[in-house]
């Protein structure tokens, strides 16, 4: 990712106290979602000590909120809170917003370009994650 979207992306909207990787955790939460450390680990593909460190970080600003499952205790289930889902909702719209940015001026030759190299890109990604 260019240098100049990862600078951009914490601080956008007023959000000045997020890492990229805290962001990430956010979206692999997900907003309406409670799920396991676990679940959360893998859907990052990060180790759940690695998750851990980060969550921590999270519950110490208020985005995340961690419960405990009802039916096994030694579960630890994360969901975010009110202040993490405005940020999901603000980070999501970020999204929106530069893929219109993108789209904005292009012509239908350039539309089609760019809509096979995100296929491509994607084919990719679902090549190399595929589980």
């Amino acid at each position: 990712m260019p240098k100049f979207i990862q600078k951009c992306l914490p601080v956008t909207r007023g959000i000045t106290d997020l890492s990229m990787n805290e962001m990430h955790t956010i979206e692999a939460i997900g907003y309406e979602d409670i799920k396991s450390m676990t679940e959360t680990a893998e859907i990052l593909r990060i180790t759940v000590g690695t998750l851990t460190t980060s969550v921590n970080r999270l519950v110490k600003k208020g985005y995340v909120e961690r419960l405990r499952d009802d039916t096994d205790r030694r579960i630890v289930l994360i969901k975010l809170t009110e202040k993490g889902k405005e940020v999901f909702k603000i980070h999501e719209q970020f999204h929106i917003e530069m893929v219109e940015k993108l789209l904005e001026d292009l012509n239908l030759e350039e539309d089609t370009a760019l809509i096979g190299s995100l296929e491509k890109l994607k084919h990719f990604f679902d090549e190399k994650y595929s589980e």
